[in-house]
């Protein structure tokens, strides 16, 4: 079945409503019909529909002109023949020619008119569907991306329960390592104040106290020249080695406690 063995069955009476058409439509299109070739197919069908309904509307508007004269000139002619009391059975070949063309005329007006009507509903109808095409076209391509992300979003969440397993298992052997770790303290006997911070404290205390003492030993070397005041010089150097030797006391106890931990 191809595009057009489809758009025949689809079209075959043009008599039928719209909405059996369009249910008709949704009902037997093909798969592989859902494309862009056939979307293509079905707006050039559109564009050649409305190109002859404009080219039928004019024949109507010259019809109805045409008709409009008819219509007058057999009214004419029906007021002549009235009081002469003739009928038209009995009226000359030309006359009677005039009359049939007159009716006749009639008939395609109303014919055309069918036409063009059934025409602007085909058009319609063809919009429509291509329009129903390309949304189905549309949904199918939107399921699919779901359908990809729900598959993407169903490996993901796997990877994450198997590594949020992992992590909660080794918190709980870590939780077991620590513990036992606080266990092994306790029995020991440890206390914060021979931890690792409290000798890092002890060590910028050493550093700081080794620092004070250099500016100190700085100072006495000033002092050789001291001031020719022999008592404010005594002063000033026994107050430097009274500072030098608090220092050294402090630094040595530093040591002392360090190794003895």
């Amino acid at each position: 079945m191809n595009v057009e063995d489809w758009l025949s069955g689809l079209f075959a009476s043009p008599k039928k409503s719209n909405a059996g058409i369009n249910k008709q439509s949704f009902k037997d299109v093909p798969n592989f019909e859902k494309n862009q070739t056939t979307n293509k197919i079905l707006a050039d069908l559109q564009d050649a529909n409305l190109s002859a309904n404009l080219q039928v509307e004019e024949e109507i508007k010259i019809m109805g002109i045409l008709t409009k004269e008819h219509i007058a000139e057999t009214a004419r002619l029906t007021n002549i023949l009235r009081p002469l009391k003739l009928d038209v059975a009995n009226l000359p070949d030309e006359l009677s020619k005039l009359v049939e063309i007159v009716s006749t005329a009639k008939q395609q007006a109303q014919e055309l008119e069918e036409t063009i009507e059934i025409s602007v509903k085909v058009a319609d109808i063809s919009a429509s569907q291509t329009q129903a095409l390309q949304r189905l076209q549309n949904l199918e391509k939107i399921q699919e991306s779901l359908h990809h992300m729900n598959t993407c979003d169903t490996h993901e969440q796997l990877a994450r329960k198997k590594e949020t397993e992992f992590l909660s298992k080794k918190i709980g052997e870590y939780a077991g390592h620590v513990r036992h770790l606080e266990k092994k303290l306790e029995a020991v006997d440890y206390t914060s104040d021979i931890g690792h911070r409290s000798l890092e404290q002890r060590y910028k205390d050493l550093n700081l106290a080794s620092e004070k003492l250099s500016q100190l030993r700085s100072k006495l070397d000033i002092y050789s020249d001291l001031t020719p005041d022999l008592n404010l010089a005594k002063i000033q150097v026994q107050n430097a080695k009274d500072e030098l030797m608090q220092l050294e006391r402090q630094i040595t106890d530093n040591i002392s406690n360090i190794n003895s931990n």
